[in-house]
């Protein structure tokens, strides 16, 4: 076996628990590890080619072929992984870095221990690990393209009364250009939900002993 052979076997292996330490993990959003994990996947495939096509003659048609397929998920992933990190950096800066504006806004803010439960293409979710009443869950809404958000729901836990449940939720849609910001109010009973102004919500609140977070 030769020695790049031998290289490449190692790496690969180093490669696939660093993969699986960062991303699996540590869920690690950094450049830099973006970077090297592009740089590593092209050491990867490269390497492989290299190493299987120089142990023998091949056409030139079939080098570039073989080149080709494997060039293209190559740089089909590093696409998705590039795109993952933007996503990722566009949705942090409406996380509890964006609180400031929230509270310029009367917004419910994202409290310090909270953490993502879920996110995708367009959205975030943001929760309590433990909330039994009160705040427990943050919804947004955002426009990865433009990096802009569309909207945030707040949803509160209320004290149930016998077997009804109760909730309470805040609605914020942002504008835009220079459009004027909505905020919304909704109290639900059971099935039913009505709209509410901001001092009921407040008086909710007191009446519940909840501390606002808005």
């Amino acid at each position: 076996m030769k020695k790049i052979d031998v290289f490449l076997i190692c790496f690969i292996g180093l490669f696939v628990i660093a993969m699986t330490y960062f991303d699996g993990y540590l869920e690690l959003q950094s450049i830099y590890w973006l970077v090297g994990k592009l740089i590593g996947i092209s050491i990867i495939v490269c390497g492989s080619i290299f190493s299987h096509y120089r142990k023998k003659e091949t056409p030139l048609i079939l080098f570039v072929l073989s080149t080709c397929f494997w060039g293209f998920p190559i740089a089909y992933f590093a696409y998705q992984d590039v795109a993952k990190y933007q996503r990722n950096v566009c949705q942090g800066k409406f996380g509890m870095e964006f609180n400031k504006l929230r509270q310029r806004l009367v917004v419910p803010e994202i409290p310090s221990n909270w953490h993502i439960d879920y996110s995708g293409r367009g959205y975030v979710g943001w929760a309590a690990k433990d909330t039994l009443i009160g705040h427990w869950q943050k919804y947004l809404s955002i426009d990865d393209s433009s990096c802009s958000i569309k909207y945030e729901s707040d949803e509160y836990k209320l004290k149930p009364v016998g077997p009804v449940t109760r909730s309470l939720s805040i609605y914020t849609k942002y504008a835009r250009g220079k459009g004027i910001d909505s905020i919304f109010y909704h109290f639900d009973l059971g099935h039913t939900t009505r709209f509410i102004s901001r001092q009921q919500a407040d008086s909710i609140f007191v009446a519940e002993k909840i501390k606002k977070d808005y």
